[in-house]
């Protein structure tokens, strides 16, 4: 249902934005896809199968605080650069959008830490719906921008 969301949308998401947007947003995308396993040490995966709901607590808290320290780290080293390591990088694409790569990596961390977590519980549902709203906004975000 999500992604049949953002497949019916695309169109509308297209017509709205020129090539060098959509290139633009499709690096910022991949920034935070490939970063995301990063910022949360795929400790995710092993709170599904701790031993006891302790493990997967301490597992819940240990992958929030590598999300937050790398999200810190990040950021610090993208406003450190100069203006040369980014040009050389070709970071300079992404203008003010830089900045809000360690934002949208932790979120999208701390979503996929969140939705394991309450699959630990067998909270189905509100997986299902949290995938359903996820979907959404980022629909919503991808218009509002």
């Amino acid at each position: 249902m999500g992604q049949a969301l953002f497949i019916g949308l695309s169109p509308l998401i297209t017509r709205l934005y020129n090539p060098y947007q959509f290139s633009q947003f499709a690096l910022f995308s991949s920034f935070i896809f490939i970063l995301y396993p990063l910022f949360s040490g795929r400790y995710e995966f092993a709170i599904v199968t701790a031993k006891n709901e302790e493990d997967s607590k301490r597992l819940f808290l240990v992958s929030l605080c590598l999300m937050f320290f790398y999200s810190v780290i990040f950021l610090s080293i993208f406003f450190i650069l100069s203006t040369k390591d980014k040009e050389f990088l070709n970071l300079n694409m992404l203008q003010t959008w830089l900045y809000f790569i360690p934002l949208g990596v932790a979120l999208q961390s701390l979503f996929i830490t969140l939705k394991t977590y309450a699959n630990r519980y067998q909270k189905f549902t509100l997986v299902s719906k949290s995938l359903l709203i996820n979907s959404f906004v980022k629909v919503l975000v991808c218009i509002a921008i």
